[in-house]
């Protein structure tokens, strides 16, 4: 049996990064390696985004009950462990009923009855949602408003919840920031409204998540997110306890740094496992452990 080859281009001896860049696509080297605040776009561009923020603002201030929607990955955990501690950090007495997944499914499908019969005025999908358009029907004829914070391509075919998803948002150009990543974009939006600065103490789950999601790095304003993160958790100030925890479990693994292969490699497996192939239970632990209970 033989192989054949294509020669992609020579890589110089002592400018080896640059040139397997350059044969990557990148063209912008010094941006890719060192991304800044001024790579990332503004959280308005992002469709329904100011609606979902007013019905949000309305619900806690009539501090109406809200139901969340944990997706059962690295991405939903971290998605919905963020609009959790957030919500709770402007409001610590609302009441917000969690609801996990017992099997590998996602969105409302497999809970839609049960948040159907909730006390809940609000239901917030982070992470899912988009092609649920039955079962977002389903919440508003029970006389429930619908925030999804998605990033999946799906036509929503009618969903009447408000959908906030870059893949459906036209003046975006960052498609490849995954839930946790929009879920952060919302939260920016909070900050402008309440005028406090809370997002950013949650960028070390921002780039557990999108890493854990596979979300493409080549893009300047997710990898300026995740590096933000990450250097959080390098510097240890970043605020989650858990993935601290993991951390310095794993340090020794990681050949003592916190890199993105890192944290692919040696962190995110960790969750995915317990969430594929725990208890419901276990489940349940994990993400109040997510959410620094």
């Amino acid at each position: 049996m033989s192989f054949k080859y294509k020669l992609l281009g020579e890589v110089r001896m002592f400018n080896e990064i640059e040139d397997i860049l350059k044969l990557k696509g990148i063209t912008d080297i010094n941006s890719f390696l060192n991304p800044t605040i001024r790579n990332t776009e503004s959280e308005l561009l992002l469709d329904n985004i100011e609606k979902a923020r007013d019905v949000l603002i309305d619900n806690i201030k009539l501090n109406n009950t809200i139901d969340l929607l944990v997706d059962c990955d690295c991405d939903g955990f971290s998605s919905a462990s963020v609009i959790y501690q957030y919500i709770k950090r402007i409001n610590s007495n609302i009441q917000i009923n969690i609801f996990l997944h017992k099997g590998k499914v996602h969105g409302l499908s497999d809970v839609i009855d049960e948040i159907c019969q909730s006390n809940s005025s609000l239901v917030i999908v982070p992470d899912a949602g988009t092609g649920d358009s039955k079962e977002c029907a389903m919440l508003y004829s029970h006389g429930k408003e619908v925030i999804i914070l998605d990033h999946h391509d799906i036509e929503p075919d009618g969903n009447p919840a408000i959908i906030v998803n870059n893949q459906l948002s036209t003046r975006v150009t960052d498609k490849a920031m995954t839930g946790v990543g929009i879920v952060y974009k919302f939260i920016k939006v909070l900050d402008k409204y309440y005028n406090v600065n809370y997002a950013n103490d949650y960028l070390d789950l921002v780039a557990f998540g999108m890493i854990g999601d596979r979300a493409d790095v080549t893009n300047l304003q997710t990898r300026y997110l995740i590096l933000e993160g990450l250097k959080q958790l390098k510097g240890k100030t970043n605020k989650n306890k858990l993935l601290s925890f993991f951390v310095e479990k794993r340090m020794y693994s990681m050949n003592n740094t916190v890199t993105m292969n890192g944290i692919a490699f040696y962190i995110n497996p960790l969750v995915n496992s317990m969430i594929r192939l725990g208890t419901f239970e276990d489940k349940v632990i994990l993400f109040e452990a997510m959410c620094n209970s």
